[in-house]
């Protein structure tokens, strides 16, 4: 029983670490858990509303001829329509861009162009940027995308890259200072 229970803690203990492990580099990049949204209701007022549920592990069974269709569980029992806001006229909001100092750090320099619209970032162009080798260029591109993401300078670090991420969360508010 001793040797039963050894071998269980350890493959739970296994689970436990790969887990933490997949958040820590969900965590490291940026990267969210978050599921796509949902589309937009239509316009069509007539026709009744589907409504939104969560695929099931089951699926429908036909009805027979001459029988109701059956709903499940999730489904409302009577049907709705559906009610679309009225569209507005949003002003456009043209693209802004700012290019921030340089900064300098250990494995050389980072220099971002910060291109907005409304208050919403859209890109973070890359002027000037050096990291310590070949291996690591891709890191200024994965720090771009994050920031993109995160609307700012709020998001989680590079793992092994951390001066990089520190002067290019630097030069990133340096631009965002200049809107």
């Amino acid at each position: 029983m001793r040797k039963a229970t050894q071998n269980i803690v350890g493959v739970l203990s296994l689970g436990v670490l790969a887990t933490s492990w997949s958040l820590g580099q969900a965590a490291d990049t940026g990267l969210s858990l978050e599921t796509a949204p949902q589309p937009a209701a239509t316009n069509n007022t007539d026709a009744p509303a589907v409504p939104t549920a969560e695929p099931s592990a089951t699926p429908a069974t036909p009805a027979e001829p001459g029988t109701a269709p059956s709903q499940s569980a999730s489904q409302s029992s009577a049907p709705t329509k559906a009610t679309a806001p009225a569209p507005t006229k949003q002003p456009a909001t043209a693209s802004v861009s700012q290019t921030g100092a340089a900064v300098a750090y250990k494995y050389g320099v980072i220099q971002l162009e910060v291109v907005k619209s409304g208050s919403s970032i859209t890109a973070v162009n890359l002027i000037q940027s050096s990291t310590k080798g070949p291996d690591w260029a891709v890191v200024p591109g994965m720090l771009a995308e994050a920031a993109v993401n995160a609307n700012g300078s709020n998001f989680g670090n590079v793992s092994g890259a951390t001066f990089t991420t520190q002067a290019f969360k630097q030069a990133l508010e340096s631009a965002l200072g200049k809107f």
